[in-house]
C-alpha cells in the first residue's frame, strides 16, 4: 500500500499529525509539504490524507486548494482528511465543512490541535497568544493534539 500524506499547515500542528500517521499507516508514506508548491502525482498512491489548520473559522486556502484538485483526480484512490484546530466545540463545524469540500472522502476527522505561536509571526502570533493567555486566565486546559484519535484513523486506513 502506498499512502500519501498532503500537509497544509501553517505552525507545525498539522505536520506532527502527519508524522504519527506516517509511522501508524503500513506500507510506504510519503509526506507532501504543500510548500514545496509542485503537486504530487496520484496516481502513485493508493491512499491520500489531506490534512490542514483552520484559518479564519475555514480550512486554510492550501487545504481548499488541494480538496478541489483531488476532485478532479482521485479516481481510483481513497481520499481520507483531518483537520487540526485548537477549538473542539467547533470541530464539528469545521468538519462538516470539509465534508462539504470533499463528499467523496471516505472519513473525515478532527484531531485536536494546538495554540503555540512559536512559529507565527505578526498578527496571527498576537491572535494565538490571546487566545492561549485566554483559556489559561479562565481555568481552562490547553487543547493539544489527540494522538489516540490519530492512531485510530490510521487503523482505519490500514483496515480498508
Amino acid at each position: 500500500m502506498r499512502n500519501l500524506i498532503i500537509a497544509c499547515g501553517h505552525y507545525g500542528s498539522t505536520a506532527k499529525v502527519a508524522e504519527i500517521l506516517s509511522r501508524r499507516l503500513d506500507g510506504e508514506t510519503v509526506i507532501f509539504d504543500q510548500s514545496s508548491g509542485s503537486i504530487p502525482d496520484w496516481t502513485e498512491y493508493n491512499n491520500i490524507i489531506l490534512g490542514g489548520n483552520i484559518r479564519m473559522n475555514k480550512p486554510n486556502k492550501n487545504f481548499r486548494r488541494f480538496a478541489k484538485k483531488l476532485k478532479k483526480a482521485s479516481a481510483g484512490v481513497k481520499v481520507y482528511a483531518y483537520i487540526v484546530c485548537g477549538f473542539s466545540d467547533k470541530a464539528q463545524g469545521y468538519v462538516d465543512k470539509v465534508k462539504k469540500l470533499l463528499p467523496f472522502a471516505e472519513r473525515v476527522d478532527h484531531v485536536g490541535g494546538v495554540l503555540s505561536a512559536e512559529n507565527a509571526t505578526g498578527f496571527w502570533a498576537g491572535v494565538i497568544v490571546d487566545a492561549r493567555n485566554g483559556l489559561l486566565k479562565a481555568g481552562k486546559p490547553l487543547p493539544a493534539i489527540d494522538r489516540k484519535h490519530v492512531e485510530e484513523i490510521a487503523r482505519y486506513i490500514n483496515s480498508n
